[in-house]
């Protein structure tokens, strides 16, 4: 949270399942019609643009539930939960609730945080830091992270 120096181990998991689950629906992709918030919030962070891309597919597609939650605290397009993420979007000049309803303030937290992530990661891949993204404390790449991964390599935001 406060860009102190942590290392994450996490190793590659080849029974990782990477198929979409059936919950999967594209028909709430935001990353398509938006690339460019993903692209500029990238290149700012030193990020590959495709790599923040994935994540927020992922997220928007598998993440839909705050339509459907009326207390939700974590917000598309990347998810980012406001009371646990919300200094980030501090240091980039925004108000925590601005993850709520402004998509380029919530991407550009996204994309500060997957860079601290990437940064701390032992041997980064595609797959380590989008299940770092998940949750801090894996160990090993889930379903989560190979997925991502899948959906990186198909660029699945552009079908």
């Amino acid at each position: 949270m406060n860009n102190t120096p942590a290392l994450f181990e996490i190793v590659e998991n080849p029974n990782a399942d990477a198929t979409a689950p059936w919950f999967e629906a594209d028909f709430f992709d935001e990353v398509d019609g938006n690339e460019a918030i993903y692209e500029n919030a990238a290149n700012e962070m030193g990020l590959d643009p495709d790599l923040l891309k994935a994540i927020g597919y992922m997220e928007t597609t598998h993440g839909y539930y705050d339509r459907l939650h009326p207390k939700n605290t974590s917000f598309r397009p990347m998810n980012i939960r406001v009371d646990t993420w919300g200094k980030l979007a501090e240091e980039l000049g925004y108000q925590p609730s601005d993850i709520e309803t402004d998509i380029t303030a919530n991407v550009r937290t996204g994309a500060l945080l997957v860079k601290r992530i990437w940064a701390r990661t032992q041997s980064p891949s595609v797959s380590k830091v989008a299940n770092i993204y998940n949750f801090l404390g894996h160990e090993e790449v889930s379903d989560y992270g190979a997925r991502v991964d899948a959906i990186y390599k198909k660029k699945l935001w552009k079908n």
